[in-house]
């Protein structure tokens, strides 16, 4: 998009720049102005190579950006409110489309003026190309002529021929007869006599058909530009329409998602507890539908569903683990003795928690940098929000605290953060309603119990 606003940039500032001013005489100012537009003819065939290349680029990015917008469109509109995380997800696609157009569109707000002063140009060229044809002998014959121009252009013929009648008579007539013709047309100079009146000559006849060749072929590149632009412009509103109306619809399923949480409600427990197992029949089955691959297609079929929820599961619990485990094993016993203050010990669960999650983080961006899949990006994204924001946390209160004030913070600390962690491992995995119904009071309940302690 940059490229393609400075292509159009350096086009419409260089395009002015072939002028001229009033030179010695009409020949002189002709060939300024053959150098003139040659040069801008050399420097715009350089632009228009480069532009056919950046402008594939940038058709291929709309495109893209149509599919993204077709795609979360399908996703938006196949979700149940009975997935709250699946409907919030596919609300928050809608409304990161919305967020990255409305970046794009100061940008593509710009496409406007180059367009108001393309046409200007164009018209400018246009009155020049045809200020050149009507220069006699007129090129293109009455179809560019004005009636100004006709009654001129009789003028001239008049003249002209009032000329030869007077070189006719000169070779007819003996001197005492010509005398007399002469004093009749003392309107006619001698020095025009025998001369074809504002007719160009023959180099500046060459000089004006190269200033046309150079003209026509500006013009029509710029034509070819200008129409890039509007074909571009109105591909861009075509898809900004349906992102707004995309998000529309998100911001109306978010406030449905909203008053179903906060205001209706879920269920009582008691009352779960009472229907239970028809309850677990229903989160069975749900849980078959909505993880289980689809029976005739391979394990990979579909990118959110099958082994890799449970690879993405298995994989951050695991990793986080292995990151505390690490760092306990050389805080505990590889740290060398020179490097630990009198009141390591109290410090060192909470520098324990500071130094696991810094390097889970990185694992987990790593991960998301050299695996490209739908649903691991959105994993590890989330995660890595999380992580650094906890890490922002733990390294705070280690700053911040001292000695046995650390050891107690980080006791107190831990329960809600590991409740964080299983709530956004809920929503990664978009775990559905009617399971979150079954087993997440059960969890706050432990948690609660814990924090206790």
């Amino acid at each position: 998009m940059r490229r393609i606003l400075l292509a159009a940039l350096l086009l419409t500032f260089t395009i002015p720049a072939g002028s001229v001013l009033k030179e010695k005489d009409l020949a002189r100012t002709l060939g300024v102005l053959k150098a003139e537009l040659q040069r801008i003819y050399e420097q715009q065939q350089a632009f228009m190579q480069n532009y056919e290349q950046q402008g594939m680029q940038q058709h291929k990015q709309l495109v893209w950006y149509m599919h993204q917008c077709e795609q979360i469109g399908l996703m938006l509109y196949s979700q149940s409110t009975d997935n709250t995380f699946d409907m919030a997800y596919a609300c928050q696609q809608a409304a990161d489309l919305r967020r990255d157009l409305d970046n794009r569109n100061s940008k593509m707000r710009q496409y406007d003026k180059f367009i108001i002063r393309l046409k200007q140009e164009i018209e400018r060229i246009d009155h020049l190309i045809r200020s050149l044809k009507r220069m006699p002998p007129v090129i293109g014959g009455d179809s560019i002529l004005t009636a100004s121009d006709s009654i001129l252009l009789q003028a001239i013929d008049s003249l002209a021929l009032k000329q030869d009648s007077l070189l006719i008579a000169r070779n007819t007539m003996d001197e005492e007869e010509i005398a007399v013709m002469e004093e009749e047309n003392e309107e006619v100079p001698e020095e025009e006599l025998g001369m074809e009146p504002l007719f160009l000559t023959r180099a500046q006849q060459r000089d004006r058909n190269a200033c046309l060749m150079y003209a026509d072929t500006i013009r029509n590149n710029t034509q070819h530009f200008l129409e890039n632009l509007e074909a571009e412009n109105a591909y861009y509103q075509s898809v900004r329409d349906k992102v707004l109306e995309l998000d529309e619809y998100a911001q109306s399923r978010y406030r449905l998602l909203q008053e179903n949480i906060f205001r209706n409600g879920g269920p009582n427990y008691f009352s779960i507890l009472a229907s239970l197992p028809m309850h677990i029949m229903m989160a069975k089955s749900t849980i078959d539908m909505k993880y289980k691959p689809f029976e005739g297609h391979g394990k990979h079929f579909s990118e959110w569903r099958g082994t890799t929820v449970l690879f993405i599961s298995i994989f951050l619990v695991f990793y986080l683990a292995l990151s505390l485990g690490v760092c306990y094993v050389i805080l505990r016993w590889l740290l060398p003795k020179r490097w630990r203050g009198p009141d390591f010990k109290e410090k060192r669960m909470m520098l324990n928690f500071v130094a696991g999650i810094a390097l889970f983080a990185i694992i987990v961006m790593l991960v998301k940098a050299f695996v490209h899949h739908n649903f691991i990006q959105m994993g590890t994204g989330l995660i890595i929000n999380i992580a650094w924001l906890l890490e922002a946390i733990f390294l705070s209160l280690y700053v911040r605290l001292k000695g046995e004030q650390m050891r107690h913070a980080a006791i107190i600390y831990t329960p809600l953060m590991v409740l964080a962690f299983i709530v956004i491992l809920f929503r990664i995995v978009l775990i559905p309603n009617s399971l979150v119904n079954l087993i997440f009071p059960p969890i706050l309940l432990i948690f609660a119990i814990w924090n206790t302690l």
